[in-house]
């Protein structure tokens, strides 16, 4: 509790930890702003408030917080945070301007953890794919962290999403390493989102397959969000979103990433099954 503030934010702005949850973190920052010389703990922390990120807690969690620690929110900014927990699809740019928007960066014992060295081809038989078209680009320099979008809108039927495979650019050694890398998975205008957390090492390419049921039909998007946090000696590829391989024509895709000017991307591969449409049943004759 008599850490100075500087041992406080090096730790804040870490970008991995070694944590169940940025909740524990945020309550260790309280709790030392109480035995610091300042008129509050709101502004005992302020510098360090744009470190912690409140958008990865679950909702249930994050109101707690705003109950046990009253004098940090202001009304406005708990409700804000609040309904954007309740439902991401919400825009960003209406959350508190200190608001940290990274992703989950915490990786000990989480239930939703992998830790990916090859592909994992154990995928079941007769799945479709919507396949991303990569390439390669040049860059002088490994990239630390990037953020990829793919959005699917469905214009037809229904379809659950399987899995991902990830792809990278080579070369790929021993010392490649993502951790974490976080996939999440809205579905708008629904309130539905999910999110798994991978930790990726010395690999080329990954497949996975999510492990609740993520389904879309006529008229709502898929968003595909991958984040790569603290990303360690590996190069990325380059989308082309005017040259996508033929694909399902009852999906509209479109690609972002926060790479803008380079258009990296390591979204290879979406697996999907189709829903079969339901037959009326059949009416016997009583001749």
């Amino acid at each position: 509790m008599k850490s100075p503030l500087s041992v406080v934010r090096t730790i804040c702005e870490l970008q991995s930890l070694n944590l169940a949850s940025e909740i524990e973190l945020i309550i260790a920052v309280f709790r030392w702003a109480e035995h610091q010389n300042a008129s509050s703990r709101r502004v005992a922390i302020e510098p360090v408030l744009k470190c912690l990120r409140f958008l990865v807690l679950e909702s249930k969690i994050f109101s707690n917080l705003v109950k046990d620690y009253p004098d940090i929110f202001t009304p406005t900014e708990a409700l804000q945070i609040i309904m954007y927990l309740t439902n991401p699809c919400n825009r960003t740019d209406e959350l508190p301007s200190w608001c940290n928007k990274g992703a989950d960066r915490c990786s000990w014992l989480k239930s939703s953890m992998f830790f990916c060295t090859k592909v994992d081809r154990k995928t079941p038989s007769g799945l479709k794919k919507l396949t991303v078209a990569l390439k390669p680009v040049q860059r002088k320099k490994f990239l630390s962290s990037l953020k990829c979008t793919l959005e699917i809108k469905c214009k037809g039927g229904k379809f659950q999403i399987i899995g991902l495979k990830l792809l990278f650019r080579e070369p790929v050694t021993k010392l490649s390493l993502i951790n974490p890398l976080t996939v999440t998975v809205a579905i708008k205008p629904t309130n539905f989102w999910y999110k798994e957390v991978l930790k990726i090492a010395g690999s080329k390419e990954v497949q996975f397959t999510f492990q609740k049921r993520i389904v879309f039909s006529e008229g709502e998007v898929a968003s595909i969000q991958a984040s790569a946090e603290n990303a360690e000696f590996y190069n990325f590829l380059q989308f082309d979103e005017g040259n996508f391989p033929e694909f399902d024509p009852r999906f509209e895709c479109s690609l972002g990433s926060s790479a803008k000017e380079n258009k990296l991307f390591f979204i290879y591969e979406v697996f999907y099954v189709e829903f079969p449409l339901r037959r009326p049943p059949s009416r016997r004759s009583n001749w």
